[in-house]
């Protein structure tokens, strides 16, 4: 769409004759991505006056690429209309949508919705309960999902750059031979930002997420928590192409009917220049974004109320509507409809900031956008342009997240560790690599009976020792004695990074048993998270995570002034962190590391270890993990087989001196 599009004059005309739209079909296509720009239910529009679903499906569908039907939709609350206007205007102008459907379950939204000009299906016989029997029905679940469709489902605080939105998402999809593709957040994904193509493994998915909806209407959450209580089971991930072609070899492989779905992740656009999902919340600034880059398709902030993503959005001069004194206008410049619900229509910024859009037509090229990694200004394009005339140069690269952090290694002990030899040999193989660890005297542990020790104790510790630090401090916990760190403070802090997304979350080792059985109910093991590999279940004894996220976790789930159960002898923190991360609203701050990245707590499992001039690789999950675990009482091949293959490497070295493969005893 031309950059002068919407244009004031032929907005100045429609206002003086608002018969105008119904006789000038160029006149009308211009307010394509403003329609509310038109005099309010316009009835020349194919759509106007029609609320059912199928028949705007009808009417609204387009083929795009190999697909006969896609549908594009979003959700209308009146209170966030201007939100909804800004999304709308740049997915249509700048991303070249024009599939789109707006879905309305309440009657005054519908009717606000229509007064703007927009397709408005009335979704109200979708919802799982109807609104007279419970008071915030419609807020949660969206059931988005038709068969023969391919879906993109879009919150209204997504703001889309040059980019072609549909061609994008399907090259990104199909490409990895995926079924869809989502954008990662919470160690799961984002529930607003999403494509799904029509496939049996696709709407299987898609039922069993949407059953989801009376349970959390119950809970009072939303649909992206209904995809944190549904089994891994339900789907496979992957990000690089490759990953995902091997998953899905190996769903094939597997025979089940229909298989999981395969879901290809995506990071929000704005990690390119901050690698913190929940940087805004945090107070962090973003960079400045140029919107050719190709690492950026759209940039919806997370993490952030309402005012945090106005604020963001304009910052970064991706705000395209003119709503009064904080665009830099007048009170008053989103009037109020002359429809019957009176929602504020708002006018382009454009027309009273004329560079407002130019960085979007300044791009030295047009081409899709998540299947290539940012692009650098060259010679040939010349400087990228920021706003007007002024030039920009690229970004520079974003510090590894090493770089940008500090590793703080402790160890709960008591006094008599200090100075037993096995833990001073720990000790110095993590020293010889570069990690100084910190024993903290915690008297609590005091050696007796496993089941009269207070280990809620070492929460609060933990706790108490995250709290003193920022959030650039990454704490790793790891058991004294059976637990051996094996790598470098840059590789831990990378490692970590990777395995958790780029996401801030406190990762636990995993192990494949549920530890120890007065823990471990069948109701506790029923149920419980399923990973994808045999290392299902959290191990208590290594911890690494954001000290601030460390703090908010344990904060949230422990009243330590009123709440004295975690002194009694008796509590386990494994015990107590098993049911946060089945069932607690807190879940969404904790992962395990199933894939023995960091960690590997190999209890009963240490013939999947064999040593090789690399190191340690897990022959299951096909890693080499930095700290082994001889969780379930395996301490003792931890001291008598894997340290002293450490305590031989050479200063400097990292090359293991065994023969290739050195197969370990079961």
């Amino acid at each position: 769409m031309k950059m002068e599009h919407p244009s004031r004059a032929s907005f100045d005309r429609v206002q003086a004759d608002p018969s105008l739209p119904e006789k000038d079909a160029a006149l009308r296509a211009e307010f394509e991505a403003a329609p509310w720009l038109l005099p309010p239910r316009t009835p020349v529009l194919e759509y106007a006056g029609v609320h059912e679903l199928d028949r705007l499906l009808e009417l609204r569908a387009r083929p795009i690429g190999a697909h006969p039907k896609t549908v594009t939709l979003l959700t209308f609350s009146r209170r966030l209309a201007v939100m909804m206007q800004n999304c709308i205007y740049s997915m249509v102008k700048f991303g070249g949508v024009r599939n789109y459907i707006v879905a309305a379950w309440d009657p005054g939204d519908l009717a606000a919705c229509a007064d703007l000009n927009l397709p408005c299906a009335d979704v109200a016989a979708f919802l799982p309960e109807p609104m007279d029997r419970s008071r915030d029905a419609g807020l949660t679940g969206s059931h988005d999902y038709l068969t023969g469709h391919a879906v993109l489902s879009t919150d209204s605080d997504v703001v889309y750059m040059v980019k072609p939105v549909w061609a994008s998402y399907l090259r990104f999809v199909e490409e990895a031979g995926a079924d869809a593709a989502f954008q990662a957040e919470g160690g799961i994904f984002n529930g607003g930002n999403y494509v799904m193509l029509p496939t049996p493994a696709s709407i299987a998915f898609a039922r069993r997420w949407a059953a989801m909806a009376p349970r959390m209407l119950r809970e009072r959450n939303h649909d992206q928590d209904g995809l944190a209580y549904m089994a891994r089971s339900a789907w496979a991930a992957c990000e690089a192409r490759g990953e995902c072609h091997a998953a899905r070899a190996n769903i094939t492989s597997s025979g089940a009917r229909g298989g999981p779905i395969l879901i290809r992740a995506f990071l929000p656009s704005f990690f390119a220049y901050l690698d913190e999902f929940c940087g805004l919340a945090a107070g962090l600034e973003v960079p400045l974004i140029d919107p050719c880059d190709w690492a950026v398709m759209f940039l919806h902030p997370v993490c952030t109320d309402h005012a945090g993503k106005l604020a963001l959005f304009r910052r970064q001069g991706f705000w395209f509507i003119d709503d009064g004194k904080a665009s830099g206008g007048k009170e008053g410049l989103c009037a109020n409809t002359t429809g019957a619900s009176h929602v504020q229509a708002c006018l382009p910024r454009r027309w009273r900031v004329p560079s407002t859009e130019l960085p979007l037509y300044s791009c030295p090229e047009y081409s899709l956008g998540l299947t290539r990694v940012r692009q650098t200004a060259s010679p040939a394009a010349g400087a990228w342009l920021r706003v007007g005339p002024a030039a920009r140069p690229a970004p520079p690269p974003p510090p590894t997240f090493a770089s940008a952090h500090t590793l703080h290694a402790i160890t709960f002990v008591t006094r008599e560790y200090l100075a037993d030899p096995t833990v001073l040999r720990m000790w110095r193989v993590a020293s010889k690599l570069g990690t100084q660890v910190q024993p903290l005297v915690l008297d609590s542990l005091q050696a007796g009976e496993f089941s009269q020790v207070a280990w809620g104790m070492r929460l609060k510790a933990l706790r108490d020792f995250a709290a003193r630090l920022t959030r650039r401090d990454i704490v790793l916990m790891a058991d004294a004695r059976d637990a051996l760190i094996g790598a470098s403070p840059e590789a831990l802090l990378d490692t970590y990074n990777d395995t958790v997304g780029g996401q801030r979350l406190v990762l636990f080792g995993a192990e494949p048993h549920c530890w120890q059985h007065d823990l471990c109910p069948p109701e506790v093991v029923e149920g419980y998270p399923e990973t994808g590999t045999p290392y299902r279940f959290l191990n208590a004894g290594t911890v690494m995570g954001p000290a601030d996220v460390i703090r908010r976790l344990l904060d949230a789930s422990i009243d330590w002034a009123a709440d004295t159960a975690h002194r009694q002898p008796g509590f386990h923190d494994q015990g107590f962190l098993h049911g946060l991360l089945k069932a607690g609203p807190q879940r969404r701050l904790m992962a395990v590391d199933s894939r023995c990245r960091v960690f590997c707590a190999f209890f009963s499992r240490q013939h999947d270890l064999a040593c090789t001039r690399r190191g340690w690789l897990n022959t299951y999950t096909g890693t080499y993990p930095l700290i082994l675990h001889g969780s379930g009482f395996l301490a003792e091949f931890v001291v008598g087989t894997v340290l002293p293959t450490y305590e031989r490497l050479r200063p400097g070295s990292r090359t293991f001196q065994v023969n290739v493969w050195v197969r370990l005893p079961v």
